[in-house]
């Protein structure tokens, strides 16, 4: 069982504290040596767009955080992108290169891009200062931690705030250069209390 994690300290903006017990695997599904097809399926379906959120001002203030680009739906709220998300998006479009590459084809993404997020996670390594010791195995070439647990925060209650605090927005389909950054955020779900400014705009958005 876990120590009562309510008295553990919670992260600064979700309120999140180490609940899940997560244990290291060599293989998982995202590594599968055995179906790079379903390896790669899974990378593609990672969805950061749900990182994207609106926050008021109100709220920025209170945590000390910089006032951002307006929500177009509300003026009085900003648009942030939740640093776990952004991580995913980094490791996502890693993994997007490297299957360029391999399958020969031009890279999508600019090698300048891919470097900002190789430093972005390099920093992130060195900000989290991880000193959980790996237990090395006896084989000739020993792996490390396989077997171990550690608590985490839920990435599910992460998810379930930024939906509360969603900005409607989806990256959908880049390639189209004809579609407007503001027609991205009109992806809200329903009962979303924006749905009427935005068929101001779009009158048909959401059918």
């Amino acid at each position: 069982m876990f120590e009562d994690h309510v008295h553990m300290e919670k992260s600064l903006y979700a309120g999140l504290v180490p609940e899940i017990m997560s244990t290291y695997y060599e293989e998982t599904g995202y590594n599968d040596p055995e179906n790079q097809d379903h390896a790669d399926a899974l990378w593609d379906s990672i969805d950061f767009d749900a990182g994207i959120v609106a926050l008021s001002d109100d709220y920025a203030k209170e945590k000390n955080l910089p006032i951002a680009q307006r929500f177009p739906w509300d003026l009085t709220k900003g648009i942030y992108l939740l640093n776990g998300h952004h991580h995913l998006h980094c490791l996502k479009s890693i993994h997007n290169t490297i299957l360029e590459y391999r399958r020969g084809v031009p890279q999508s993404r600019p090698v300048a891009h891919v470097s900002h997020c190789l430093d972005a996670l390099r920093r992130q390594v060195i900000c989290d200062a991880d000193d959980t010791p790996r237990a090395s195995t006896r084989e000739f070439s020993p792996n490390t931690g396989v077997g171990q647990s550690r608590q985490c925060r839920s990435w599910e209650r992460l998810e379930s705030w930024a939906a509360d605090h969603t900005a409607c927005y989806k990256y959908v389909d880049p390639q189209n250069t004809t579609m407007s950054n503001l027609e991205r955020f009109k992806f809200c779900p329903e009962g979303s209390p924006y749905w009427d400014v935005i068929r101001e705009v779009y009158p048909h958005a959401g059918e």
